[in-house]
């Protein structure tokens, strides 16, 4: 119910998990205790049971759960953070050597960018594009 906020969160550089539909609400909340992890969700069975914390989000629309996390929490945010999380797997980036993505970008992306990082966890490649002017926006809402 929340994976487009658990999306966000990383976008934001917040260590955000996020447990697919088959996820069962037990493993959840065991999880939840094991790693002192926040349970984020809009269902109010979860909501009730037993994990570190549980927050149900009220919020509808993904931006109006963001600011409600983010005020919420008491998060920070700050242009220093974003996108130092894989919005994929939720692995650190890091940069990258440029000749590690010449066979794996685009070549017009490798021709016109000389800063690549990549996901410590799944190899994903990033590049400043036009996804960084969208989260700057989200900053400055915020």
């Amino acid at each position: 119910m929340c994976g487009r906020l658990a999306g966000w969160l990383r976008l934001l550089g917040y260590d955000a998990e996020f447990a697919g539909k088959n996820s069962k609400v037990p493993d959840i909340i065991y999880r939840s205790l094991r790693e002192e992890r926040a349970i984020l969700t809009r269902n109010s069975k979860i909501s009730s049971g037993k994990g570190f914390l549980v927050y149900q989000v009220k919020s509808e629309n993904f931006f109006g759960q963001i600011e409600e996390v983010v005020s919420e929490f008491k998060l920070p945010v700050s242009e220093r953070m974003i996108f130092t999380r894989c919005i994929a797997c939720n692995g650190e980036i890091k940069i990258t050597d440029k000749e590690n993505v010449r066979n794996v970008v685009p070549a017009f992306v490798f021709q016109t960018h000389n800063k690549f990082y990549s996901c410590a966890k799944c190899g994903k490649i990033y590049w400043k594009g036009s996804h960084m002017e969208l989260a700057k926006k989200l900053l400055n809402k915020l």
